[in-house]
């Protein structure tokens, strides 16, 4: 089994790395004068379980092209299987045509790596279950709610705190995540103008007031959903709000969500290259690093 990493100093890497008690494969990453991707591995995969991780960053476009070089130039060398862990995959929440005209934008992500010569993929809650129409290699899906039922079961009162949901997009996971907890669902009405992206909340399922409430995600991107959801649970009673999503997108959301203060404690993973600072003293970031490895050393035992 070998071990490479797009980002070769991903803490994310590391941490898996010194997980299984090895450490990650080196390869030489350069540009030509034109600015085109050179990459070159310069050690033996034959015969080999090739794990390769895609580290998300803010260079999106860049990364998924190097990670599409980095797996045909492993797969030119021969290995036994490559398996992709792409805890966040790009372009996942573009997983469906919105508009006319409008590209199916996840779709042709997959089929890019898929192509490159990927046999399996490891990811970590993937936006709809419309991602999985698209994969022709096995996946799987793993899911940081089983972080976050560990952190809250013992911390949260079944009478006094419930799970809510943003929108109907986000509602199997907070239903899953409430049935894991042993808490009731609300629901919030949400509603976005796909022109501008503008959201808005008009009400509640269920009573709020004097609750502690839980929000579980996928992912935040702008982080404008969030903060808007919480102003209205607070408006609605809410004493104190939890709000957990797996990936953050873009760094700058977390600024907005420190000076938010309908926003009291925030959850995220470090499934994506957003790291954070001790000045954001409602962020807390949890590890996905053992659920990874686990999952790398059974697919290498099954291999």
């Amino acid at each position: 089994m070998k071990l490479f990493s797009l980002n070769q100093y991903s803490l994310l890497a590391l941490g898996i790395a010194k997980t299984l008690g090895t450490s990650l494969s080196y390869f030489e990453l350069s540009h030509f004068a034109n600015n085109e991707t050179r990459i070159l591995i310069d050690e033996s995969v034959k015969n080999e379980n090739i794990f390769l991780i895609f580290n998300y960053s803010e260079n999106v476009n860049q990364d998924v092209l190097n990670y599409c070089l980095l797996i045909d130039a492993v797969k030119r060398m021969n290995p036994k299987t490559i398996t992709a862990i792409i805890p966040w995959l790009p372009y996942s929440a573009q997983d469906k045509v919105f508009r006319p005209g409008e590209p199916l934008s996840s779709k042709i992500v997959i089929q890019m790596f898929e192509l490159a010569g990927v046999d399996n993929f490891i990811t970590f809650d993937l936006h709809s279950l419309n991602n999985f129409k698209f994969f022709s290699r096995p996946v799987y899906e793993l899911s940081a709610i089983s972080i976050y039922k560990n952190y809250f079961q013992d911390k949260m009162e079944q009478d006094n705190c419930s799970v809510v949901s943003y929108d109907a997009g986000s509602l199997p996971r907070a239903q899953l995540f409430a049935n894991e907890l042993g808490l009731k669902l609300i629901k919030l009405t949400k509603s976005r103008n796909l022109d501008n992206g503008e959201v808005t909340f008009s009400g509640t399922s269920g009573e709020l007031e004097g609750k502690i409430t839980i929000s579980f995600d996928d992912f935040t991107s702008t982080g404008s959903t969030r903060i808007l959801g919480a102003r209205l649970l607070k408006a609605q009673g809410v004493i104190t709000h939890y709000d957990c999503v797996t990936h953050v997108l873009v760094r700058e959301t977390l600024e907005k969500i420190q000076r938010s203060s309908a926003i009291d404690h925030f959850f995220m993973t470090d499934t994506t290259e957003i790291y954070t600072s001790e000045k954001y003293s409602k962020v807390k970031q949890m590890s996905v690093t053992n659920l990874i490895a686990s999952k790398i050393k059974e697919i290498a035992v099954d291999n």
